[in-house]
């Protein structure tokens, strides 16, 4: 707002000033509505949804359709600590439950299930790339087009191709969010107590499966992360149909483009770099994870039931080491920068 302020006073047009002064009272009046709807949300139950809160932007601050520092987001960079605990906590149940058949192929195929999970995490990411790129080589080029042909219609279509690439983003976010691991681990968690307490005869050490509760927390962090990915795009979705929305009958600055075409291009400019390094975080932590999520189950290939005991206690320690070197929730700053 103040920026397109400070073009119609710099090239004396009041009129622009008091168009934009009427949009920006209706900008704010979107944002009480949907403050409002936001705290009323919160007396409804709790369910795995996201409420957003719109931030409007004119179309001189184009760059605002990522924010300023999206290069490195910090929920990407949570999911190499978290989903590396996971298998380690994973590994680590395996290693005690290798006398027990039963609870070994339970665990076994929760384990799978996880590291299936984590395969779809990796394809969210290496979409995330594709739309990053998408953004930067197709929609910020043709907006540019758009304003230096004064050409509305052109920038709306664009804009509606590119909320498409998101929304896909979206839909594959929710269904790895609504998967049902979680409730599965909790179950066979609690399965295993159940059989440990009916042994009235065992005589011999009972194995620790308090690593499951660990891994059901550390679930229930990636969930959150990826809760955040998802809101995230739900913004940039929710801003570029303000963007598109305002295109349409004439309205707001793409009336101005000629009086505001330096300062909208240069905000495309910036825009630009901005996806760029988003796209190549995204591709580094695509290739960190796929390494990561195809290593660190390969425990499964053998069963701890085979290993002798000095080969089970040297793997023992192994993981426990590792498990004491990754805090929970930490973040590698690092991971995706170097």
């Amino acid at each position: 707002m103040l920026p397109s302020l400070k073009v119609a006073a710099e090239k004396n047009k009041p009129q622009l000033a008091l168009k934009f002064l009427d949009k920006t009272k209706e900008w704010i009046g979107e944002i009480i509505r949907d403050v409002k709807e936001i705290v009323q949300s919160f007396q409804r139950p709790f369910y795995w949804s996201l409420h957003q809160c719109t931030l409007c932007k004119n179309m001189a601050d184009c760059k605002e359709i990522v924010g300023t520092n999206v290069s490195s987001p910090e929920f990407i960079q949570e999911l190499f600590p978290a989903a590396e605990r996971t298998a380690l906590l994973y590994h680590m149940s395996y290693l005690c439950l290798g006398g027990f058949p039963n609870l070994e192929r339970l665990l076994r195929q929760r384990a799978i299930e996880t590291q299936m999970l984590f395969g779809s995490s990796e394809a969210l990411l290496m979409k995330c790339t594709g739309t990053s790129e998408n953004l930067v080589k197709s929609l910020l080029p043709f907006l540019k087009v758009a304003v230096e042909k004064n050409n509305p219609e052109l920038a709306r279509n664009f804009l509606e191709k590119a909320k498409g690439w998101i929304e896909d983003i979206i839909n594959d976010v929710k269904e790895i969010v609504t998967s049902d691991l979680h409730q599965k681990t909790y179950r066979y968690e609690w399965c295993c107590y159940q059989y440990f307490t009916s042994l009235s005869g065992f005589t011999g050490l009972m194995p620790s499966v308090t690593h499951l509760g660990e891994v059901q927390k550390c679930l229930s962090r990636i969930q959150h992360i990826l809760l955040q990915l998802q809101k995230f795009w739900e913004k940039v979705g929710t801003q570029m149909d303000m963007l598109k929305k305002r295109t349409v009958a004439g309205e707001d600055c793409i009336n101005y483009l000629e009086e505001m075409k330096e300062e909208f291009l240069e905000s495309i400019k910036e825009a630009k770099e901005e996806w760029k390094k988003f796209g190549i975080s995204c591709m580094k932590a695509n290739q960190i994870f796929s390494v990561q999520s195809s290593q660190a189950y390969k425990f499964l290939e053998v069963s701890p039931s085979s290993l002798s005991k000095e080969e089970w206690q040297k793997e023992y320690e192994s993981v426990k080491q590792k498990l004491e070197k990754i805090r929970p929730y930490t973040v590698s700053q690092n991971a995706i920068t170097q």
